[in-house]
């Protein structure tokens, strides 16, 4: 199996703090610093910089960390602030949330806030009205659709190329074709569960789309150490519970494979602005 040698990846983190989406979440570790340090270390040694997707609170609580984040070359960019999903906002609501965020992650030390990524990849056709929102808080790129069925959110005809809606570039996550489904093989908790050979084997098929591949994780999918918690939006499904946990000791082992392929690493905002340059259009 061979790469397109002109493969891109747009590699991102959604920092987020899992005791801010649990009730009583103070009784759980601090564990926010100890995995971004580590995940810094480890991009700046494979000389990747990729995207932080980050929520208000983790831009409020460790304002040095993000300092460092920014400082290293990566890129930060909304995740919202209150971490709800799309379909649980008002308009008005949602709008106050967005410029909350922004203004957060400018008092961090961003420059300059380009880009958004729903909560739980949660933008659907019911939710489109959000990207006129979006551009009028100077926003131009969002990554918060997963062109996929789903037990949570999905706009399974979006298809798999960014376009541009409102003036704001959707740049869809990537989804590969696993035991006759569509899943997010390079992102989050499919990233854990799915052997290494399966997402190496998604990744070759991605790469010769002429597509950027796009991946998200978070802090904590990198994280064995971590005590048990349950999230209330997953119900009391005890499978969704148990691979909220599932994999994370191998978690870096199958991210340096992922490195090892040879694909360009870029930020989400650098491939926006490829985009710009050619006209809008990229493969």
């Amino acid at each position: 199996m061979f790469m397109n040698e002109s493969s891109e990846i747009l590699l991102s983190i959604d920092l987020e703090d899992v005791r801010d989406l649990v009730p009583d979440g103070s009784r759980l570790r601090e564990r926010v610093p100890a995995m971004v340090d580590r995940l810094l270390a480890y991009l700046h040694e494979a000389r990747a910089r990729v995207t932080f997707f980050t929520t208000g609170p983790v831009c409020v609580r460790y304002k040095s960390l993000m300092c460092e984040i920014i400082s290293a070359g990566h890129e930060v960019a909304s995740h919202s602030f209150a971490h709800k999903p799309l379909d649980e906002y008002f308009p008005q609501e949602f709008d106050d949330d967005l410029q909350k965020s922004i203004d957060a992650l400018r008092t961090a030390g961003a420059n300059v806030v380009e880009g958004f990524r729903a909560p739980v990849v949660s933008m659907t056709e019911r939710t489109a009205w959000v990207y006129r929102l979006l551009a009028r808080r100077g926003i131009v790129y969002s990554s918060s659709v997963l062109p996929a069925t789903n037990p949570l959110y999905g706009w399974a005809d979006f298809g798999n190329k960014a376009r541009s809606i409102e003036g704001v570039l959707e740049i869809p996550v990537s989804v590969g074709r696993i035991l006759g489904r569509d899943v997010p093989f390079a992102s989050g908790v499919y990233f854990r569960v799915l052997p290494g050979f399966l997402i190496r084997r998604e990744l070759v098929r991605a790469s010769r789309s002429g597509q950027p591949i796009t991946s998200y994780l978070h802090p904590y999918d990198f994280d064995p150490e971590q005590e048990s918690f349950t999230i209330p939006r997953l119900g009391r499904n005890p499978v969704y519970h148990f691979l909220m946990h599932y994999g994370r000791a191998t978690a870096f082992d199958k991210l340096q494979m992922l490195l090892s392929l040879g694909l360009r690493v870029s930020t989400y905002g650098q491939f926006w602005r490829q985009v710009t340059a050619n006209g809008g259009t990229k493969g």
